[in-house]
C-alpha cells in the first residue's frame, strides 16, 4: 500500500493537481498545487497548496494545505491487518478556519471528495491497475 502511496503522491494523475517545480515528487517537503473547478458568480477557481509536512515511511504521512482563505492538515495512516488486508484512516482539521463569509460546508464537501479521488487512486494502484481520477 505504501508503494502504492508514494507513485500517488510523484505522479500527480489528477487533471487539477500538478507537482511543484524543484520540491521532492514524494517524501517529506513534496509538494502540489489544485486547481478547483470554477465557481458562480465569476468563475473564480480555489487554488490549493498542499505540502507533506511529516512522513514515517511505511505507516502515515501528513500534508498540510492551504486555501489562502483557510488551512488544513490531513494525516493518512496505513495499519496492516491480520488477514493481509490494510486499513487506511484519513484524519483532517483546520488549522485556520475559513472566513465567515465562506461556505464552509462546500468547503468540507470539497475537500472530502479530493480524499476520498486520492484514496480510490491509491487503492486503484495498489491492486496492479492505475486509476484515472476526475479532474
Amino acid at each position: 500500500m505504501w508503494s502504492a502511496w508514494t507513485a500517488v503522491q510523484s505522479e500527480p494523475s489528477q487533471a487539477s493537481r500538478r507537482a511543484i517545480e524543484g520540491a521532492p515528487t514524494s517524501g517529506l517537503g513534496a509538494a502540489t498545487v489544485t486547481v478547483g473547478p470554477p465557481l458562480p458568480p465569476f468563475g473564480l477557481r480555489t487554488v490549493m497548496y498542499s505540502e507533506v509536512t511529516a512522513v514515517e515511511p511505511g505507516w502515515w504521512s501528513t500534508v498540510q494545505t492551504s486555501g489562502g482563505t483557510f488551512e488544513h492538515t490531513e494525516t493518512l495512516l496505513l495499519e496492516e491487518a491480520a488477514d493481509g488486508t490494510t486499513l487506511v484512516r484519513l484524519t483532517g482539521r483546520f488549522l485556520q478556519p475559513a472566513l465567515p463569509s465562506a461556505d464552509v460546508t462546500a468547503l468540507q464537501k470539497g475537500l472530502n471528495r479530493l480524499a476520498a479521488e486520492l484514496l480510490e487512486e491509491i487503492a486503484a494502484r495498489a491492486e496492479g491497475g492505475s486509476a484515472a481520477s476526475p479532474g
